[in-house]
């Protein structure tokens, strides 16, 4: 498995405008923040808040709405799991002939 060792912003959606030459009333803009596991999506969101915050700051005559379409948490270790963590681990090292050792993956899939 390939662990990414940074986090990913990018834009995915950009919807605006109705011609070339016209300057558009209202811009969409939908952002997805992939996370590495050890980041805190809450926290994470606060500081993006932030930053789109200060970007925005000194220009009159704009406004921004900000929503969240969703927020995933990483895998974490449930209580009272171990037991049947350890006898998945132990059987798949087995079965593969290497150590195999859980990892999570930093996308929002049901593979976290």
């Amino acid at each position: 498995m390939i662990r990414r060792r940074h986090a990913v912003l990018s834009g995915g959606l950009i919807q605006g405008g109705t011609n070339s030459n016209v300057v558009p009333g209202k811009v969409v803009l939908k952002l997805d923040r992939r996370m590495i596991c050890e980041e805190s999506p809450v926290e994470l969101e606060s500081a993006l808040h932030s930053r789109i915050d200060d970007a925005m700051r000194g220009l009159p005559g704009f406004s921004i709405y900000i929503r969240r379409l969703l927020m995933a948490h990483a895998l974490a270790p449930l209580p009272g799991n171990q037991p049947l963590v350890q006898a998945l681990y132990k059987h798949a090292s087995a079965l593969f002939g290497e150590t195999i050792e859980g990892t999570g993956t930093p996308l929002y899939t049901d593979a976290r």
